[in-house]
């Protein structure tokens, strides 16, 4: 299989979800899924809204091209994110994902899109290991909590600890 198409899954009972070398999973492909857990590695492109709703636990993604908008937006039940292998998260990828408690970013990530983890109220910890500078997209209006104005993290009130592994700072927000 070399492509999942778009709503192919949707609101599936299926428990895990793990996909290998597939060029692109569809838009809405597993939205409202029941899913526990999902692993993605060597993906070409996750469309919008492609795990939009499910009730994936926890997620793993390593190696995947482009990740659009809204990927993993409002899972409610995910708790752990580990991220590598992926260049840009795109906006609102796991916004309103309200039980977000740690998110892992490896150091290909140099992109976090608008909002990409906005909601996520409950997000305590984000460690990324990246040497590169990240870009953020920053908005005066938004989060400015202890002076920080990084629209992708907006209303996680919870967050207290930034690690960057670059092997020089630890920071505290």
């Amino acid at each position: 299989v070399k492509k999942i198409g778009e709503m192919a899954f949707y609101k599936c009972n299926a428990k895990n979800v793990t996909l290998k070398n597939i060029d692109s999973i569809g838009e809405s492909s597993f939205e409202k899924s029941k899913i526990n857990s999902v692993a993605l590695q060597n993906i070409g492109t996750i469309d919008s809204w492609a795990f939009m709703r499910c009730g994936a636990k926890s997620g793993v993604l390593k190696r995947v091209k482009k990740m659009k908008k809204g990927v993993f937006m409002a899972c409610t039940q995910l708790k752990t994110v580990k991220i590598s292998g992926v260049k840009t998260i795109g906006s609102s990828a796991f916004e309103d994902c309200g039980k977000l408690e740690k998110v892992f970013l490896g150091e290909a990530t140099q992109t976090l899109g608008e909002c990409c983890f906005s909601g996520c109220m409950k997000l305590k910890k984000l460690v990324m290991t990246s040497k590169k500078k990240l870009n953020w997209k920053i908005d005066q209006r938004i989060w400015q909590r202890n002076k920080l104005k990084i629209k992708p993290f907006n209303s996680c009130d919870s967050l207290k600890h930034v690690y960057l592994k670059s092997g020089k700072v630890s920071k505290s927000i």
